[in-house]
Parts: C-alpha cells; sequence; structure tokens
C-alpha cells in the first residue's frame, strides 16, 4: 500500500500534467495557430503537438504495465488513469476538432 503523501502527490503530478497538456492544445486552437506550420515538417501545429503528447502516452502507457508487473497496483491505477484522461482530453480537443469541417456525402450518389 502507498503511503498517503506519495499518493497524494502523484495524483497532484498527474493532474498538473493533464491540465498542462491540455492547456498548450486549447491554447494553439483558441490562438488560430492549429493551422500554422509545425515543427517536424509542413504539416500543421497541432498535429505535431498531438504527435508528442501521444508519444508520450504511449510511453506511459507502458511504464503503467511495469508498474502492474512489478506488483504496485496503486500506481498503476493512478498512471493508467492519468493517461486515459489526456488521450480522452486529446480526442475531444484535437480528433473532434479536426471532423468539425468535415461533410459527409451521401452513399450511391
Amino acid at each position: 500500500m502507498a503511503a498517503p503523501g506519495n499518493m497524494r502527490s502523484a495524483i497532484v503530478t498527474a493532474a498538473v500534467m493533464i491540465a498542462g497538456s491540455l492547456a498548450w492544445i486549447a491554447g494553439i486552437s483558441l490562438s488560430g495557430l492549429e493551422d500554422s506550420r509545425g515543427f517536424f515538417g509542413a504539416g500543421p501545429l497541432i498535429a505535431d503537438a498531438n504527435l508528442i503528447l501521444e508519444v508520450f502516452l504511449v510511453a506511459g502507457i507502458t511504464y503503467g504495465f511495469l508498474l502492474a508487473r512489478r506488483g504496485n497496483i496503486e500506481a498503476h491505477q493512478i498512471n493508467q488513469t492519468t493517461w486515459v484522461v489526456l488521450n480522452i482530453g486529446l480526442i475531444v480537443l484535437v480528433m473532434a476538432g479536426s471532423m468539425q469541417d468535415v461533410k459527409i456525402a451521401k452513399a450511391g450518389a
């Protein structure tokens, strides 16, 4: 069982990481820079930011797997919850936002 102070520290760290990441994405969107040139090449800035956060997400989920294998279930629970919440935020802010201009053609037309 994790000490209450360690658990609280992990939760606060997770909340700050999620808030900072989503604030970065929201800041790009709200400032109108999502379609500006990204720093990895010709793609848009919002795609590059999303790519960076998704790479961290995969690394974090992999680390959570290792925590579970070592038997540290409390840390695993906080870790995995953090990454799932971040992924939901990315889906809402980036992926769903990119679908707003999509028009579906009628089937068979």
